[in-house]
Formats: structure tokens, C-alpha cells, sequence
């Protein structure tokens, strides 16, 4: 039980740190609205998130998503970080950032 409720509170920096480097809030970031913006902002907490090892499951329920749409997302933006798409590893950077001087 302490590792999920760990879990959570990870997602919930993510989430924070997300909204912070795209200057969105949170009702932005779990909307359906796509455009490249937030999907990008979206896509790179989801593959943070795995990064971090946090379940899927845990990580659709804050992100008001389903939990296949998580794991595709977080694949999908593990490749464009591999290919270093410049939008994608800005975000990337910008949320491990607020996540280690979260204050």
C-alpha cells in the first residue's frame, strides 16, 4: 500500500511539473483537446512516468485517460526522445526539472 500511495504522489509531481512547463493547468492537461501542445505535454509525462516505474493503471487514473492510452503514449514519446525531436526533449527537460526543484 505505501508503494502505491508513492506512486500517486510521483504522478502527482509529474502532472504539476507538466502543467508548469507547458503554463497549463490542470483541467487543460486531462482535457480531450489534442493539439501538439498538449499532446506533447501529455505524451512525455506518460513516458516519464514509466520511466519512473509507476503502473499504468495509477497513471490513467490522474491523467483521466485509459490505461492502453498510457502505454502507447509513453511508447510513442520514448521514440521521439530517442530521435531527440526538439519540442518533445524540451518538455522532457523542462518537467525532470520542476520535479527535482519542486519546492
Amino acid at each position: 500500500m505505501e508503494g502505491e500511495l508513492r506512486q500517486y504522489e510521483l504522478v502527482d509531481k509529474i502532472v504539476k511539473a507538466a502543467c508548469k512547463s507547458g503554463s497549463i493547468d490542470y483541467c487543460q492537461f486531462i482535457s480531450r483537446t489534442k493539439n501538439l501542445h498538449l499532446n506533447t505535454l501529455r505524451g512525455v509525462a506518460c513516458a516519464i512516468s514509466r520511466y519512473c516505474c509507476i503502473h499504468p493503471q495509477i497513471t490513467a487514473t490522474i491523467f483521466r485517460r485509459t490505461r492502453s492510452n498510457i502505454i502507447n503514449s509513453a511508447r510513442k514519446y520514448h521514440h521521439y526522445m530517442q530521435a531527440k525531436d526538439s519540442l518533445t526533449m524540451r518538455y522532457f527537460e523542462d518537467i525532470f526539472y520542476y520535479i527535482n526543484h519542486e519546492q
